[in-house]
């Protein structure tokens, strides 16, 4: 059995900031990729509501249904490729074996969310990416979970 891989990019803004979304309040917020990167804790906090969740829970459905539509295709060109091969290896004499196959999903792109607030926490250091109304108020360090002000 073979193995089938895909890889899909993720953009991040002109900072290097990649886009998550909170799967309880669906507040939008941003990380620095290097940091998303360095933080490699089984959860994080949303700085907006406080809660926490895996790393993987927080991706932006865009970017979510992009990896599943890009995943799909990778497996429909496998199958294609293997009914092919058998409907050839199969049509002999009266016999005749045709295979339409599965048309490709198209992909949308993936587009950054638009631009946040740019803050530096003061518990750890680190830069987050806020909508301004929760920058200028409480919200909570993704890292640490620690309330900033």
């Amino acid at each position: 059995m073979s193995t089938l891989t895909t890889s899909i990019r993720i953009p991040t803004d002109e900072d290097g900031f990649l886009a998550f979304r909170c799967p309880l309040c669906a507040g939008d917020f941003k990380l620095p990729s290097d940091a998303w990167k360095a933080h490699r804790e089984a959860t994080f906090c949303c700085p907006l509501c406080g809660l926490s969740s895996s790393r993987d829970s927080m991706w932006p459905r865009e970017v979510i249904a992009a990896a599943r539509a890009k995943l799909l295709n990778v497996v429909k060109r496998s199958i294609n490729a293997t009914m092919e091969k058998m409907a050839k290896s199969h049509s002999r004499g009266i016999l005749k074996l045709t295979y339409k196959g599965f048309q490709p999903q198209h992909v949308r792109e993936v587009v950054a969310i638009p631009d946040l607030v740019h803050t530096t926490l003061e518990c750890c250091g680190e830069s987050v990416k806020l909508p301004l109304h929760v920058a200028a108020s409480l919200f909570f360090c993704p890292f640490c979970n620690r309330a900033q002000y």
